[in-house]
């Protein structure tokens, strides 16, 4: 689930042109997903969380100001 997560913001930034959210987006789940090996229980979900932010919300947030509304 963390590395689909991390390719949804991989995409999202290809469709915006802005290479920093793809690599960032990947790095992001890459780390995550070492983070969520180590962990177990709530750390988990709250590590899921902290990645769906940065992977999905910063993106969407970018795409709604390019789109002015």
């Amino acid at each position: 689930m963390v590395l689909l997560l991390g390719l949804a913001g991989a995409i999202s930034g290809a469709v915006l042109k802005i290479r920093s959210i793809e690599v960032l987006s990947v790095v992001s789940a890459l780390l995550c997903g070492m983070v969520a090996i180590l962990v177990d229980g709530p750390a988990q979900i709250l590590t899921i969380g902290v990645l769906g932010l940065c992977a999905l919300l910063i993106p969407g947030i970018i795409l709604q100001a390019k789109n002015g509304k």
